[in-house]
């Protein structure tokens, strides 16, 4: 599955003048607002449903490695590993369902932004690189899409390290986030994570109408709980 089957058509739809920001968004941890409050509980209730896995069912303990840094890389077989999204909480309705290949879209009800989500494999990615240059090189087919004159080293220069809480509780997983604003004073984010084991990742593109922050919209639910990532068994 390649990004640009949904990335480029769906991008381009911003405005092709975008003014860049780097390092806005505040690290896991923070106070959330009130609007998704209810994510935490919502996980809770969801890791409690879900059966453990026995290290005969993955070859494994069922966990993913406790180092999931750019730097150190992990060596996650496809065959036993997936890397997935979740949503819970309130205040977020559909846009676009499933679409049966990784893509699917939600829209937050207060802000009325629009998150877009992928997950899964991706094409024509330079996968020999360590993860965080391989996580720069999907923002930048972004920027790319939406602004002619950046260059590589823009995306280098104005994105930043982040992370989403992930989905069992143990950690964060490092991500790597842009975002901006656009010519009608919209406001944009992107976020990814690839695994060069993988040959894919999960990637979120946050778009707000004007008068809205998306890198508040993301902080606000990635805060709460509400937005998190599974690494866990199962195929990819």
């Amino acid at each position: 599955m390649r990004m640009t089957a949904r990335g480029s058509a769906s991008l381009i739809t911003l405005a092709a003048a975008v003014i860049l920001f780097s390092g806005c968004a505040s690290l896991p941890g923070s106070s959330p607002e009130n609007s998704a409050s209810t994510g935490a509980d919502a996980r809770r209730r969801a890791i409690e449903a879900v059966p453990s896995p026995s290290a005969t069912d993955t070859g494994r303990d069922g966990r993913a490695p406790a180092d999931l840094s750019f730097e150190t890389g992990v060596d996650l077989d496809p065959a036993e590993w997936r890397v997935q999204w979740f949503n819970f909480g309130g205040g977020l309705s559909e846009l676009t369902p499933d679409d049966g290949n990784g893509n699917w879209s939600l829209i937050d009800d207060a802000s009325q932004c629009e998150l877009h989500f992928y997950q899964g494999t991706i094409a024509g990615l330079d996968y020999g690189q360590e993860d965080r240059s391989v996580s720069d090189d999907l923002l930048w087919i972004f920027i790319d899409a939406i602004f002619e004159d950046a260059t590589r080293e823009d995306v280098a220069n104005h994105a930043f390290d982040d992370g989403v809480p992930l989905f069992d509780g143990s950690g964060i997983l490092p991500m790597r986030t842009i975002w901006g604003t656009s010519m009608d004073e919209g406001t944009w984010l992107y976020t990814a994570r690839m695994f060069g084991s993988l040959g894919g990742g999960v990637s979120l593109d946050i778009r707000c109408p004007p008068g809205q922050d998306a890198s508040a919209v993301y902080t606000k639910l990635r805060d709460a709980d509400s937005l998190v990532v599974d690494v866990g068994p199962g195929s990819s």
